[in-house]
């Protein structure tokens, strides 16, 4: 079922006909949230040499050895049809989302975006539904997807940080929004619609 409004839904300042449909707020925590992402997706491709990634996966499909491999300069471990790299970007990047996704509940400045989760159960049901899809989509579907299965301490780095999507979110709401955006852009006003007078029919007499 959806979640319930909140007790004081009703005491919450209308929107106007002419406000913006991405206010301040939404403004500040979607940047917030892009240079969080940003910042980790370029840290993993330009930085995988210098911290060392090492693709560990068991012998099997993709391994013809179990040992640990550093990865290539191009990112590739052991299996040459994925790139595990950029397998890692797309599982931090999705987590991130995910994890986001919490935040996006609470839009204003409420400090507690857990407030009321618990009371929706179609918001939990989609949650762990993405993450159990995103789990096979890296594991099981590279055939697909083009990813190959990650290390377990690799799904822990990209956990971290999609989780710190979740404090940012938080911290963030302390910023004031960024109402300077939609100011810079002017004012957007709807004009009523004007009434039309009835059409007039011609109507010609035969005789």
């Amino acid at each position: 079922q959806p979640e319930p409004p909140p007790p004081n839904f009703l005491l919450q300042k209308p929107y106007g006909r002419n406000d913006f449909l991405i206010s301040g707020h939404m403004w500040r925590n979607i940047l917030i949230q892009s240079a969080w992402q940003l910042f980790f997706c370029l840290g993993i491709l330009y930085g995988s040499r210098t911290l060392n990634f090492y693709d560990c996966i068991p012998k099997g499909q993709y391994a013809a050895t179990g040992d640990c491999i550093p990865l290539r300069p191009n990112g590739v471990g052991h299996d040459y049809d994925g790139n595990y790299r950029d397998a890692m970007i797309y599982n931090a990047f999705v987590w991130a989302q995910l994890f986001n996704e919490i935040n996006a509940r609470k839009i204003r400045n409420e400090l507690n975006p857990f407030d009321g989760i618990l009371t929706n159960n179609m918001f939990i049901g989609i949650f762990i539904g993405s993450a159990g899809m995103q789990f096979l989509t890296v594991q099981f579907a590279g055939i697909v997807f083009k990813t190959v299965p990650l290390d377990g301490d690799d799904w822990v780095i990209c956990l971290v940080l999609g989780l710190f999507a979740l404090p940012f979110g938080i911290l963030g709401r302390l910023i004031p929004p960024f109402d300077f955006i939609n100011q810079t852009r002017g004012t957007v006003k709807i004009l009523p619609a004007k009434d039309k007078a009835p059409e007039q029919k011609n109507t010609t007499e035969t005789g």
